[in-house]
């Protein structure tokens, strides 16, 4: 199981202005930053997760939040994007792909 509590007193600044971040803590260790561009298209994550059975789940990625309702719902619940990214293996993008 994965219990994450949001940790924004330590995010760091935006890449760009108007980014979002955000900060998450496991409650069995580790944390990870979440930012979404302002424009809503792409989120960038960086740090771990551990489970509660101890399980480290690396989160470093960059990924394409996509168009159309279910954005609005990935863009609400970026902590839930991230790991379900993380967990299915999505690695670094180095750039926009538009």
């Amino acid at each position: 199981m994965l219990k994450l509590s949001p940790n924004d007193a330590k995010a760091p600044p935006p890449q760009k202005p108007g980014n979002v971040v955000q900060t998450w803590s496991s409650s069995s260790g580790g944390n990870f930053t979440v930012e979404v561009t302002d424009d809503g298209k792409w989120m960038s994550m960086l740090g771990y997760a551990m489970t509660t059975n101890m399980v480290k789940i690396r989160m470093q990625a960059r990924v394409p939040i996509g168009e159309g309702p279910a954005r609005e719902e990935m863009r609400k619940n970026r902590a839930l994007l991230a790991v379900a990214a993380a967990v299915a293996g999505v690695r670094a993008e180095t750039e926009d792909k538009e």
